[in-house]
Order: structure tokens, then C-alpha cells, then sequence
């Protein structure tokens, strides 16, 4: 199950990764969040300062290296959740397996058309 999720992960960071590079830069992560905050506030267009940017961008870089990657990502999400390990992260999604796999399919295509 745990696999499914990082894939699901990775081929969303693919989508926000626009050139490609495997790391996420200032224009990229700009361009995302706008589409969220557009989203987000029922707006058709959203404008983000380069402060704004440049805040979320260090948050997601967890271990700060200046380098926003995929695994940036997962700690991200272990942060945010109650689990203290990537274990217990996954024992969690195979325990609600059938929840995630339920799921996942339609969140890939609001996030896919959300960010494309």
C-alpha cells in the first residue's frame, strides 16, 4: 500500500516538476500555489509575492538543502501526520487500504487538471 501512495506522490510532484529536473524551483512551486490559493478562494487567478514563495518553499524543504525534492515531500507528510515513523505511516495506509485505493484515482485527476 505504502508503494501505491509514493507513487501517487512522485507522479504528482511530476506534474508540479515542470522541466522535468527532479527538484522543484521558485516558478514551479509559484505556479502551484497560485492554482491552490485561485482554488482555494473561489477566484479565477491568485498572485503570490516571491515572499510568499520563497516561505512555502523553505517549509517544504525539510531538510534544508535549498533543494525541494520528492522526499522533501514525504517528510512533509509525515510531519503532518499523527505518525512518528514512515512505519507507522504505512502500517496506517494498509490498515485502510481499501479507503486509499478508493481514493487515490479521483484525487490524481482534480490534482492533475488542478495543476496542469
Amino acid at each position: 500500500m505504502a508503494a501505491k501512495v509514493k507513487a501517487f506522490v512522485q507522479e504528482i510532484f511530476n506534474i508540479v516538476d515542470k522541466d522535468g529536473s527532479g527538484c522543484l524551483e521558485a516558478p514551479e512551486i509559484k505556479s502551484a500555489l497560485e492554482k491552490f490559493a485561485a482554488v482555494a478562494s473561489k477566484n479565477k487567478t491568485a498572485s503570490l509575492s516571491s515572499e510568499d514563495v520563497t516561505d512555502f518553499a523553505d517549509s517544504l524543504d525539510a531538510n534544508f538543502d535549498g533543494i525541494i525534492t520528492v522526499e522533501d515531500f514525504w517528510l512533509l507528510l509525515l510531519e503532518k501526520s499523527p505518525h512518528t515513523t514512515f512505519e507507522d505511516l504505512e502500517d496506517d495506509l494498509n490498515a485502510h487500504e481499501a479507503e486509499v485505493d478508493a481514493s487515490l484515482p479521483e484525487l490524481k485527476q482534480q490534482l492533475t487538471a488542478l495543476l496542469a
